[in-house]
């Protein structure tokens, strides 16, 4: 099971510094990759690859649209009105994304030597990057409690695989219903808190000229994405498989018993909060919108 401690550090990382299908290639970017962007009515975003490597954004851009589809039609908001993460189909292991976009996240989906997908690549692509976009849609939402995000993206992006993905998607619910059944400590939602990247790990990844920049404007910071590991940063990050497992377990149960438009109230109604977003909030929130007190599975 792969824990998303990149799309964690994404999160903070501005805290940390503060179907039709179209498609038509833009310019290069560097000398291997270029942007095809697709379209998909109000639905826009961009996929890089190497030339040789083209056909099989074509081949996967409806599956790719599919999968977006769902994930705003399960938080309820226009697809035309998101910031959609770019994602990169690239056979380097080693691929690090251009840092010239700030604000706009590039993800890497791994081929194979041969330019196929392969099991890592359809893991990527169908499984961990839904679960990235739902974090792109979030930050319409402003300041939110880590169960909160990381659930809605667990379910959203879930329901995406599903989709596009099924056995996927039930290799991947066995694994987080493990995780949760072998706990050995309640997941104790409320108190899962935000993590930050330790700056070492930030700064190793930098440029030579974005060092020096950092160093000479205190007020610079390089955009990312970056690919941190368990050790990168400054957070407890015991019990997180099951705390995954327990913030979905929330979003499933409240769609079991209510409605999915019901839900779109809640979600509405915690997007118009202030931030930061308290937990009380959400959940009061929650059983007004829906008639479901989640209030024993946050504590």
């Amino acid at each position: 099971m792969q824990w998303r401690f990149a799309a964690i550090a994404l999160l903070m990382l501005a805290g940390f510094a503060q179907a039709s299908q179209e498609s038509a290639t833009s310019s290069a970017v560097g000398s291997e990759h270029v942007a095809t962007e697709i379209r998909d009515r109000e639905l826009s975003f961009l996929a890089y690859s190497a030339p040789d490597d083209a056909a099989i954004v074509k081949d996967n851009s409806a599956s790719i649209s599919r999968a977006y589809r769902v994930l705003v039609d399960s938080v309820g908001v226009d697809a035309g009105t998101v910031n959609w993460a770019e994602i990169a189909f690239t056979r380097d292991e080693n691929y690090m994304p251009p840092r010239d976009k700030a604000g706009v996240a590039r993800w890497a989906v791994p081929l194979t030597a041969t330019g196929t997908l392969g099991t890592a690549g359809v893991k990527s692509l169908f499984l961990t990057i839904p679960h990235e976009q739902v974090h792109a849609i979030q930050k319409a939402f402003g300041e939110l409690p880590r169960w909160f995000s990381e659930g809605m993206a667990e379910w959203a992006g879930l329901r995406a695989t599903k989709l596009v993905a099924p056995d996927l998607y039930v290799d991947e619910k066995q694994q987080l219903d493990a995780a949760l059944q072998s706990a050995t400590a309640p997941p104790n939602l409320k108190s899962w808190g935000g993590v930050k990247p330790k700056p070492e790990a930030i700064f190793k990844q930098l440029t030579p000229e974005q060092k020096q920049r950092m160093v000479q404007e205190p007020g610079y910071f390089p955009p990312g994405p970056f690919t941190f590991g368990p050790d990168d940063f400054i957070s407890d990050e015991s019990n997180t498989p099951a705390r995954y497992a327990a913030s979905l377990r929330i979003f499933e149960e409240v769609e079991s018993r209510s409605s999915l438009q019901a839900m779109h109230v809640w979600f509405k109604a915690v997007r118009d909060l202030p931030s930061p977003k308290a937990t009380s909030d959400i959940v009061r929130l929650a059983e007004e919108a829906t008639g479901v007190d989640i209030s024993g599975m946050v504590d």
